[in-house]
């Protein structure tokens, strides 16, 4: 034997694996993403000519993409606009069908369709004689009494207020005395 054979230190096991917490990544924007690749292809270029072509094709990937929005977006609109023609065909079409309806609803309304309503239900017109009239005598309105309002009596708080500041009013004085209406003093 070329080496002697060594004693091994024991290892420990846990007997469960560890859980590391690990903060979650956030992913970059797209544009990031895009713009960190472009720069890897040109420093993966080697030559002059290559680092020409890369440019060039990332330019057109740039112009294309812009296109094909374009177009995306036009056809969302187009369809919009379709869809909002649609709705104002609906709308014309209920309010033509509202107006018919009014014109209806008028129709029956008429005073000769109410007298044969009537009709048909047994009703029919009064006769002079089963018609009453009752005669009040005459008599004066009285006119409105006026009150004067109640003053509001203060707290407790602006009662100790005005004893100590000597504004204090008696008790029991009752309400100012008010002129009354039609009376010369």
């Amino acid at each position: 034997m070329l080496f002697p054979a060594r004693t091994r230190a024991t290892v420990t096991r846990i007997p469960v694996p560890m859980a590391v917490p690990i903060e979650e990544i956030e992913p970059s924007p797209l544009g990031a993403r895009i713009a960190h690749g472009a720069q890897g292809l040109l420093a993966h270029a080697r030559t002059e000519a290559v680092r020409r072509i890369v440019v060039w094709l990332l330019v057109t990937a740039c112009v294309g993409a812009l296109g094909l929005v374009y177009l995306l977006e036009t056809s969302h609109v187009a369809s919009l606009a379709s869809q909002r023609a649609t709705l104002e065909d609906e709308t014309a079409k209920m309010r033509d069908a509202n107006a018919r309806l009014a014109a209806q609803v008028a129709g029956f309304q008429t005073l000769s369709r109410a007298d044969t309503t009537a009709r048909d239900q047994g009703l029919r017109p009064a006769t002079p004689a089963s018609i009453v009239y009752l005669t009040l005598p005459d008599v004066p309105d009285a006119p409105p009494a006026a009150t004067a309002a109640p003053s509001p009596s203060p707290g407790l708080r602006q009662r100790i207020v005005n004893a100590l500041t000597g504004r204090a009013r008696a008790e029991n004085s009752g309400p100012a005395p008010t002129a009354t209406p039609g009376v010369k003093p």
